[in-house]
């Protein structure tokens, strides 16, 4: 019981998070992009900059609030794949790319990295103790 309270918490603290960086990249487009570490150059990329984001940010609080409304494990198994596929292809383009101090990488890149390890113990807790 106490694990789900632990990934009730996480899974909130992140809806919060991810809310604030919707609304952040909506309505401070601009800051957003530098945030980011983007530039604007057509319209295509600024409909690009709002679409791709917002759709990864809203499949996950959707994820999150499933699991809130039916406590199934499947919602957070969802969230759980996406985490991997941010932590795979952040290592990634970190290993490619290196790593540059920015406002985005002191904010994100560490959420982005501790979220699949901390999400996946809590997972399996869960699991296990769904099993007893």
């Amino acid at each position: 019981m106490e694990n789900k309270n632990l990934l009730k918490l996480v899974l909130t603290s992140g809806v919060l998070f991810l809310t604030g960086l919707s609304l952040f990249i909506i309505f401070a487009r601009d800051e957003a992009q530098e945030f980011y570490g983007l530039t604007p150059t057509t319209v295509t990329g600024d409909a690009n900059f709002l679409f791709y984001p917002l759709t990864i940010y809203m499949f996950l609080i959707v994820c999150s609030v499933m699991y809130f409304k039916t406590e199934q494990l499947k919602y957070v198994e969802a969230i759980l794949f996406m985490c991997g596929a941010f932590l795979t292809v952040r290592v990634f383009s970190l290993a490619i790319s290196g790593v540059e101090i920015s406002d985005f990488t002191l904010i994100a890149v560490p959420a982005e990295i501790l979220l699949c390890p901390i999400i996946g113990y809590l997972w399996h807790q869960e699991k296990e103790d769904s099993k007893v």
